[in-house]
């Protein structure tokens, strides 16, 4: 697989010597599709969209996209990969060409999959922010990267927050209700607002009372039917949200943290998993996230 800290080292040195602050780069503008951040970048000769998403150990090509362009790609190994709804066999692609942000290079072990944002055709996965912190400023949808030598994330981090085991990507403990504190994975690729287990909803009293619609989710395997509806509040950091936009299973379906690659209501360094946190929560911050120490900061934007 194609080194994304060394792209990233490339990026930071090219952007940092406009007129930045020294230790980060300038904005870098971003576009909301669906609750989903995309950049431009070229696949194969072709501009498209890259989808950042934190929740995805993977890296991953749209098969529409290849079967569109007839593109020869160089094969790979066959991976399983573990979405939200089912597990199954991929294949890969090595030595896809891509251009981001203006820098050629090429990435190995791109999975193909079938991608429910027709606007992206690659995702970016959890790895591409690991060697530097990165700042998502949602409401003015822009990005940059930090050095970690600029800021120390643990001492001034706001909610508490700890790395998955094996990716870095950071789980942060959320507080619905009055008083019931639960961990979540933090998932950029999630465009709703909490994916639960149907376990936490039917104890909270959600399904009795609120007005559920039922509907069908597209995972990375597969389409599974959902409910959804709103729960009153949820206190994410210093800040409280009310009507936030929640997900479960329908009765008898199961659900995964694809990026742990465990079955929700597992334990990871000692925390009980109970589902995901997407773009309904991110989409009113400024997040500073370090994705391989596990720690954040949630704050409001200029």
């Amino acid at each position: 697989m194609h080194n994304w800290r060394r792209l990233l080292v490339t990026i930071a040195m090219v952007t940092l010597s406009q007129p930045a602050v020294a230790g980060m780069t300038p904005w870098i503008p971003f576009q909301l599709y669906g609750g989903h951040i995309t950049i431009p970048v070229r696949i194969a000769d072709h501009d498209t969209f890259a989808l950042l998403d934190s929740g995805a150990q993977i890296n991953a090509i749209n098969t529409d996209f290849i079967k569109q362009h007839e593109l020869a790609l160089d094969p790979g190994e066959k991976i399983r990969v573990r979405g939200i709804h089912e597990e199954s066999e991929r294949f890969t692609y090595n030595n896809v060409p891509v251009e981001l942000f203006g820098i050629a290079f090429e990435v190995d072990g791109l999975v193909a999959l079938p991608f429910s944002n027709r606007r992206a055709t690659m995702i970016i996965g959890a790895s591409f922010f690991s060697r530097f912190l990165v700042q998502l400023d949602y409401p003015n949808q822009q990005m940059r990267l930090i050095d970690r030598d600029e800021l120390n994330l643990a001492k001034s981090e706001n909610i508490r927050t700890l790395p998955q085991t094996g990716s870095g990507t950071p789980i942060v403990e959320v507080v619905v209700g009055q008083r019931e504190k639960i961990w979540l994975a933090l998932d950029t690729g999630n465009n709703g607002g909490v994916f639960v287990e149907r376990k936490l909803a039917e104890k909270m009293g959600w399904l009795d009372s609120m007005d559920v619609e039922r509907h069908r989710s597209a995972g990375a395997n597969a389409i599974a039917e959902v409910e959804s509806f709103l729960i009153p509040e949820l206190k994410f950091g210093p800040y409280t949200l009310e009507n936030v936009q929640a997900t479960v299973p329908a009765e008898g379906a199961k659900l995964s943290v694809a990026s742990s690659n465990s079955r929700v209501g597992s334990r990871i360094r000692g925390k009980r998993v109970r589902g995901l946190i997407g773009y309904d929560v991110f989409k009113h911050f400024l997040l500073t996230i370090d994705y391989s120490g596990g720690h954040m900061h949630v704050g409001l934007p200029e």
